[in-house]
C-alpha cells in the first residue's frame, strides 16, 4: 500500500487526477500552528518545517499506533528494484533499516518494521518527535543542555529532523542521553552566524554589552575553540560508534542485491537501540544499510 503525504488537499487532488487510486492525505493543523520566535524556525521554509515535523509525527503514530511496517520516503527518491526480498529477508530481524548519512542516518530514507511499543526502536521514533517538538515550540529549553547555558534569545534551538534523529540513535545506541552534535554545536555555529554585526563591532571603544551580544560572542569564541567542537561533534556519536558491529550479508542474499556490487555491502553496521535509563525495556535492532540498499546522491 502507498501513502502520500502532502501539505494541501489541493496537491492530493492533483495527484488524484493522475492517480485515482493511490491514498494522498495531509493536515491542515500542522501548517497553520504557529511557531515562536527562534533563528531556527525564522530562518527556514515555515512550509518545509512544518512537513518534516508532520511526517514524523504520522509515522509514529502508523507504528505506534496501528502496527504498521512502514517505508519512509522522501519526495526526490527513485525505486529501483523491490527492496522488500531483502528487508523481509536477510534483514528481517533489524527494526530500523536506515539509510547512511553522518554521522549515522538519513531521516528521509528508512525502513521500519516489527516495532513493539515500549522497546528501543519505539524509544526512537517517539524520542525523536519530543525532541523536534521541544526545540521547535521551547526554544528557550536548550539553556538547559549541559554544554548551552551560555545561550539567549533569540536562540538558535535546531530542530532539524536529521540533526534530532542521529543525537537519538546515539543516545539508544550508548544508552547516554546526548544533545552535543545535534543541538549544541549548531547552537554556537549559527549563533555567531546569524548574529548582528553590531555584536562585533566596537563603538568609542566599547562593545555592546546586550545579552544578545555577549551570547553571539560567547557563541564565536566556541567556534574558534577546536577542542569544544570536536567534543561536541564527536562525544555522543563515538559513544555509539564503539558498539555498532559489522554485518555482512550471508550469501543466500546475494540474487535479492542484484543491482549492487558486492564490495558496496561492506560498509554496513547494525548494533542494539536500547531505552536509556530503563535496563529492563527489550532492546531493538538498527541496520546502518551500505550504499548497495539506500545510494545517496
Amino acid at each position: 500500500h502507498m501513502l502520500l503525504f502532502a501539505p494541501s488537499g489541493e496537491v492530493c487532488r492533483s495527484v488524484w487526477e493522475v492517480l485515482p487510486t493511490v491514498a494522498c492525505v495531509w493536515q491542515p493543523r500542522a501548517f497553520r500552528r504557529k511557531r515562536p520566535h527562534s533563528l531556527y524556525n525564522t530562518q527556514f521554509s515555515p512550509i518545509a518545517l512544518a512537513f518534516f515535523e508532520a511526517r514524523k509525527l504520522l509515522l509514529e503514530r502508523l507504528v505506534l499506533l496501528h502496527r504498521l511496517n512502514v517505508l519512509h520516503l522522501d519526495a526526490d527518491v527513485a525505486v529501483l528494484a523491490n527492496p522488500y526480498p531483502l528487508l523481509k529477508g536477510p534483514l528481517s530481524q533489524h527494526q530500523l533499516i536506515l539509510q547512511v548519512d553522518g554521522p549515522f542516518a538519513n531521516a528521509g530514507v528508512f525502513y521500519v518494521q516489527n516495532v513493539r511499543p515500549g522497546d528501543g526502536a519505539a524509544w526512537v521514533l517517539s524520542e525523536l518527535n519530543r525532541r523536534i517538538e521541544r526545540f521547535t515550540y521551547r526554544p528557550q529549553s536548550v539553556r538547559a543542555l549541559p554544554h548551552s547555558g551560555w545561550s539567549a534569545p533569540p536562540h538558535f534551538s535546531n530542530a532539524d529532523e536529521q540533526a534530532q534523529l542521529n543525537d537519538v540513535l546515539a543516545s539508544s545506541l550508548s544508552g547516554t542521553v546526548t544533545h552535543s552534535a545535534g543541538v549544541e554545536f549548531y547552537e554556537a555555529r549559527f549563533k555567531k552566524q546569524f548574529a548582528p554585526h553590531r555584536c562585533f563591532q566596537s563603538k568609542g571603544g566599547r562593545l555592546d554589552v546586550s545579552e544578545e551580544c555577549v551570547s553571539a560572542r560567547e557563541a564565536a569564541r566556541l567556534m574558534e575553540d577546536g577542542v569544544w567542537q570536536h567534543r561536541m561533534q564527536t562525544g555522543g556519536v563515538n559513544l555509539a560508534r564503539a558498539v555498532l558491529r559489522s554485518e555482512r550479508l550471508p550469501r543466500g542474499a546475494w540474487p535479492a542485491a542484484h543491482l549492487c556490487r558486492r564490495s558496496e555491502w561492506d560498509g554496513a553496521r547494525a548494533g542494539l537501540l536500547r531505552v536509556p535509563g530503563n535496563a529492563s525495556a527489550p532492546a531493538g535492532s538498527v541496520y546502518l544499510a551500505p550504499q548497495g540498499l539506500f545510494s545517496h546522491f
